[in-house]
């Protein structure tokens, strides 16, 4: 019987992860397995996998970190794994370099390996199989992407140098059973510029943005026909530019420009001339004498979520995207001097209850203490969050940001049990049981563990 370990380094570890609750002798009997988890290391510019087991008595542990099968080696001195996203079991990643795509950046597409089996009015994960890469395009011709999204079932990859975007069908990727590799075939569409946002509607249409604050492309969006039945091209201009966010929600389009955020509606942009596609603007107001702004989106069921401001201003904005004329609730955060809060997550607890979490991290230059704020959405379950409300603040392991990197992610299981977060600044991983709103265990990782993304639920057959 193997020994538990209370922690372990991440690089080229074996064994079984204990949480911080206490260690035991033994591997726990009859644990069975919660979700996969897939964790970014920054420090070592790479993937690894876990299956993370709960005990009988609830204790949690985590097996032996693994290497991701025909993961390719990268330059942690020039390149560094960026966004992933998950679809149909497939995962897709990015790649970076600094140098604008001209040493090799582009992305990897990964099975997890983990699975849903049905059986009848019931069912239950499978986690028989081990992951391993599809396909991985890393070269100087990818266009050096930041962004990777997910809508309707297909990923798109950001191609900045390139000015357009990869989609990527996911299931056109598979491994046989004797082990043969078939590969789709990624589409290449023009479109966007510089450091591109998007948004998809339906695999029929792209609105691909352009970053640059002004010139010519200043607020420019264009509109990208993805399929043979739809022709239409051309480009819509936003009032502000340095757009930073986009996403399809409830039948519109909405972007995070400079000032506020616009939208505007995707029916009428796929069937209407553009001088006719209205753009609406929703402001936040003005901080210091400059417009409020925000940089991404969250949604679940039609609504959009985002956060505005810093530190003691920061604000958790709520709009009904799905109401003909959208308007934002402001719900003040508890941030704190140096704080920036993070893109809200958002998952279903229970299937009935939605929340949303909201982590306040710093610069590592900044002396501050970071805190992950709870929100439930839908306290009466109307299906409206007009009553949404904070319900908890937890302190939490540090941070390490540098520019872009070293942000605490999250992500959830399968049912909405738990969510798993990194914690950047002490090399760990923390475990929050989402209907006691309590972190249940913390686990040492080593490394920069940043990136995190979970696939699966419970193993049981019920």
């Amino acid at each position: 019987m193997r020994s538990l370990i209370g922690s372990i380094m991440l690089a080229g570890s074996i064994g079984l992860l204990t949480s911080s609750l206490g260690l035991a002798e033994e591997k726990p009997a009859k644990a069975t397995r919660v979700t996969r988890i897939f964790l970014q290391d920054h420090d070592a510019r790479t993937l690894r996998w876990a299956d993370v087991l709960q005990a009988q008595d609830g204790k949690f542990s985590v097996e032996a970190w693994n290497e991701i099968e025909g993961f390719p080696k990268l330059d942690p001195q020039t390149q560094t794994l960026v966004q992933m996203r998950e679809a149909a079991g497939r995962i897709v990643m990015g790649v970076r370099d600094n140098d604008q795509g001209k040493k090799a950046s582009g992305w990897v597409l990964l099975s997890t390996g983990s699975r849903f089996r049905e059986h009848g009015d019931h069912g239950h994960w499978d986690y028989a199989s081990k992951p391993f890469v599809l396909e991985s395009r890393i070269d100087q011709d990818q266009g050096n992407p930041a962004h990777v999204y997910e809508y309707d079932g297909s990923f798109y990859v950001a191609n900045d140098s390139k000015n357009g975007f990869t989609q990527i069908n996911p299931e056109d990727w598979f491994r046989s059973v004797s082990g043969t590799v078939t590969r789709g075939t990624p589409k290449f569409f023009s479109g966007g510029g510089n450091h591109i946002t998007l948004a998809a509607i339906g695999n029929k249409m792209a609105f691909s943005t352009w970053i640059d604050g002004g010139g010519p492309n200043k607020g420019r969006v264009d509109m990208v026909s993805l399929d043979s039945t739809q022709t239409k091209n051309g480009s819509l201009q936003l009032p502000t530019g340095v757009i930073h966010g986009a996403t399809s929600c409830a039948g519109k389009v909405f972007f995070a420009p400079a000032d506020g955020i616009c939208w505007i509606d995707a029916e009428q942009a796929m069937t209407k001339p553009l001088k006719e596609i209205a753009v609406s603007t929703i402001s936040f107001g003005l901080e210091n004498k400059k417009p409020l702004r925000t940089g991404a989106f969250a949604q679940i069921k039609d609504q959009l979520l985002c956060v505005t401001g810093q530190e003691q201003s920061s604000r958790l904005v709520i709009l009904d995207a799905a109401s003909k004329t959208p308007e934002p609730m402001f719900l003040p955060l508890q941030g704190k001097e140096y704080h920036k809060p993070l893109t809200p997550a958002v998952v279903m607890v229970g299937e009935k209850r939605p929340y949303a979490l909201i982590f306040h991290d710093h610069d590592k230059k900044h002396q501050a203490e970071d805190l992950l704020e709870l929100f439930e959405l839908d306290p009466n379950l109307d299906g409206k969050f007009g009553d949404a409300r904070h319900v908890k603040t937890l302190k939490i392991g540090p941070s390490s940001v540098e520019g872009h990197y070293g942000h605490h992610g999250v992500s959830f299981d399968a049912e909405g049990l738990f969510a798993f977060f990194t914690n950047p600044g002490e090399g760990t991983i923390s475990i929050l049981d989402l209907k006691k709103l309590e972190i249940m265990a913390t686990i040492k990782t080593g490394g920069n563990p940043t990136a995190i993304l979970a696939h699966g639920g419970n193993e049981t057959e019920d």
